[in-house]
């Protein structure tokens, strides 16, 4: 049996509990073997492992799981959702690195940003000024090693390409 409205979906699994799925996510009572209980999988859409995993609560007689309802599926999901944002910023900001150093007309942003490709790992350090106009850029290997000291060389160097290596 399938529920619908216009976002989301109830139905009985084929061990008679329910799964609660929206437009990303799906939600699934299992039984947990090791500590002898009951927990909730997230997974993402698609994924084939859950993004959250929950210890779930029983019904009095401690063998039955409680049913998952619409708050707590709404909880779940906003939990799953936050974990997601927060995992893409720790990504986005490991491939981002800035230091400001001084240069000759003032201080320079020197910002790396790391190009994860399969086939060619780079990455581009950039300069730009006070005014925020670039002043000059690079492509560096995907493992240079972004420190004050190196941009300030960078920088001193009046932007010339170089052999960069790692350190």
């Amino acid at each position: 049996m399938v529920v619908y409205d216009d976002i989301h979906s109830m139905e009985i699994d084929e061990e008679g509990r329910l799964v609660r799925r929206n437009y990303k996510w799906v939600a699934r009572v299992v039984r947990h073997e090791e500590e002898d209980g009951w927990c909730v999988h997230l997974t993402k859409n698609g994924a084939d492992e859950p993004s959250l995993v929950v210890r779930w609560e029983t019904e009095k007689d401690r063998s039955t799981p409680k049913q998952l309802d619409e708050a707590s599926f709404t909880a779940l999901v906003r939990a799953a959702d936050g974990l997601e944002r927060r995992h893409r910023e720790r990504i986005e900001a490991a491939r981002r690195k800035s230091v400001i150093v001084d240069g000759d007309e003032g201080e320079v942003d020197v910002q790396l940003l790391v190009i994860p490709d399969d086939d060619d790992p780079h990455a581009v350090l950039t300069a730009c000024g006070r005014g925020g106009e670039r002043l000059a850029s690079e492509i560096v290997p995907a493992d240079f090693r972004m420190t004050r000291d190196n941009a300030a060389r960078w920088v001193r160097s009046g932007f010339r390409v170089q052999v960069w290596t790692a350190e």
